[in-house]
């Protein structure tokens, strides 16, 4: 039987060594997992945080085109009326967003009133 010792110490020598890499690779598994649940976890969170959007396409189209004519409207304001070339910025700066005024003006009460006293 003293034979059969050399081959047991082998077998039991790889014996060993497959036990330390199955312990090494379980040791990983068990880390890869955990980065797996924390990875999950992490989509989860940020899927409740994403927000699908859908674009109204008709409406943008309907807004694009008021756009444009708005801005054909100022740039004919300008070269007809104004004769100025100035940037469309300038123009809703400096002209479109002055205070409105009738035109003419029409007189208060009292002006219309000191007015026809006068006369008579």
């Amino acid at each position: 039987m003293r034979t059969n010792e050399p081959w047991r110490e082998d077998a039991q020598g790889r014996l060993d060594t497959l036990r330390a890499r199955v312990d090494e690779l379980a040791k990983r598994q068990s880390t890869l997992n955990d980065n797996l649940k924390r990875r999950r976890d992490e989509r989860d969170k940020l899927a409740g945080r994403t927000e699908s959007v859908t674009v109204d396409t008709e409406l943008d189209e309907i807004l694009t085109a008021f756009k444009l004519t708005f801005f054909n409207l100022c740039r004919s304001l300008q070269r007809e009326y104004l004769g100025t070339k100035m940037e469309t910025e300038s123009l809703i700066a400096h002209v479109l967003t002055l205070p409105g005024q009738r035109w003419p003006p029409r007189a208060s009460p009292r002006t219309r009133c000191a007015t026809s006293s006068a006369s008579t």
